[in-house]
């Protein structure tokens, strides 16, 4: 019966599959897009130096996005001293390389 039915209204059928094949695709590439804005904004996060960064948020503050007190903040990680490399331990003495 069911099969009757599918073949018996196919132009129903096949709309209801165009559109759902059409959302599965507009999903998909609003997800492509969005991963590739969120790569594309943590590469550009990653070339800025701290200087450039501080001065982004510097203009943050004086459109009055972040409060003064967040931006200290941000201002104190961005001049701390990066910590130093944590060196690689040594071999055990029972390991081959």
């Amino acid at each position: 019966m069911l099969a009757g039915w599918i073949v018996a209204d196919l132009a129903a059928t096949l709309e209801v599959i165009a559109a759902t094949v059409a959302l599965s695709v507009a999903v998909g590439l609003g997800i492509a897009v969005f991963v590739w804005a969120r790569n594309w904004r943590r590469q550009l996060a990653e070339e800025l130096t701290p200087e450039e960064q501080l001065e982004s948020y510097q203009h943050m503050l004086d459109q009055g996005l972040i409060d003064p007190e967040e931006f200290q903040r941000i201002q104190d990680r961005l001049q701390a001293p990066a910590p130093p490399p944590v060196p690689d331990p040594p071999p055990s003495p029972g390991s081959q390389s």
